[in-house]
């Protein structure tokens, strides 16, 4: 039988055992305990006790816990996992000095220009100067543009396809 406070605890003449869930005290004849049950139980520090209408709910609350536990420790896991193997790939990486030296060693393998001078930085800023100039330029469709590396056989070539082009609309407007 459950009451809200058993009456053998108000007169202090029987031992008595809380819900640690609902704070409900009941003393062990409420709960058809012996006294060495109880006694033997009190022993136990770690001990958690619970009325018969909150032991369902504690240990669902058990289970529950164990499941969010275990759904923590898999996502830890794979986690953990995943971290390694980044650590592994960065580990396969190669450092500055590494790529500085590839860099180096594929350009040593470029075999020299065309025109021989070998000055790379030159034409390189002569494209990028001609690309400003050519932005200027009158775009036509589908016109078949010059793959020459040298800005002046290329300026040369555009020319004359330009030219090809005007004559072709001359020619059809006369």
């Amino acid at each position: 039988m459950r009451t809200a406070l058993c009456v053998m605890l108000l007169i202090g003449s029987e031992a008595c055992m809380q819900c640690e869930r609902c704070n409900l005290w009941l003393c062990i004849k409420c709960l058809k305990w012996k006294k060495h049950q109880y006694e033997t139980l009190k022993l136990i520090e770690s001990l958690h006790w619970y009325c018969k209408e909150c032991e369902n709910k504690a240990v669902e609350a058990v289970v529950q816990d164990k499941s969010v536990k275990d759904m923590c420790e898999k996502y830890l896991k794979k986690f953990d996992d995943r971290l390694v193997n980044i650590e592994n790939k960065l580990d396969k990486k190669p450092d500055i000095e590494q790529v500085e030296r590839m860099i180096n060693d594929k350009i040593k393998n470029i075999p020299p220009l065309a025109d021989g001078s070998g000055n790379i930085k030159g034409i390189i800023k002569d494209m990028i100067t001609d690309r400003e100039v050519r932005r200027r330029n009158l775009v036509i469709y589908n016109a078949k543009e010059s793959t020459s590396m040298q800005p002046d056989l290329r300026k040369t070539e555009d020319m004359g396809y330009s030219r090809s082009i005007t004559c072709f609309i001359r020619g059809r407007g006369s």
